[in-house]
């Protein structure tokens, strides 16, 4: 294992890090602190099993996370806070079991949702506030909600094996 090590306290099983402290197991560490098995991590700080952090902190098993705080098991999140288990966030927080939502608060198992607030399983809605199960805005069934999310997942699973 190559070391580089400078401008840097308390470094252990990591190589390439620069001006950082308490460093263990990881690589390529910038200007960060606080960092346990990870990999690509620049101006972060407490980040734990992740990759490719930048500007943020208390990240922990997640990947390409940038400027945001409290990430837990993401990837693909920007400028957001308190995101847990959910991918491709933008300018968020409190999303958790979430992807594809941009400028929202508070939503949990949503997709594909913008502008949105204190709602739980939407899908493909914009301005939305505090509601449960809807489609395109409008309302549905629990059951409609977890059919078309069905669907639509498998939909998924095709058009990415034939795009292969």
């Amino acid at each position: 294992m190559v070391e580089l090590i400078y401008n840097s306290s308390d470094v252990i099983d990591s190589n390439v890090v620069v001006n950082s402290q308490n460093i263990t197991g990881s690589r390529h560490v910038f200007d960060s602190s606080d960092v346990r098995e990870s990999i690509e991590v620049i101006g972060s700080n407490i980040v734990k099993n992740s990759e490719k952090v930048f500007g943020s902190s208390i990240v922990n098993s997640s990947n390409k996370v940038f400027s945001s705080s409290n990430i837990i098991e993401s990837s693909n999140v920007i400028n957001s806070m308190t995101i847990v288990n959910s991918y491709n966030i933008m300018k968020s927080s409190q999303c958790y079991d979430s992807s594809e939502i941009i400028n929202s608060i508070g939503l949990e198992n949503c997709f594909f949702c913008f502008d949105c607030a204190d709602s739980t399983n939407l899908m493909f809605c914009k301005g939305v506030m505090d509601s449960d199960y809807q489609i395109f805005n409008k309302p549905v069934t629990k059951r409609q909600f977890d059919l078309f999310a069905q669907q639509y997942k498998e939909f998924m699973i095709c058009s990415l094996a034939f795009a292969q």
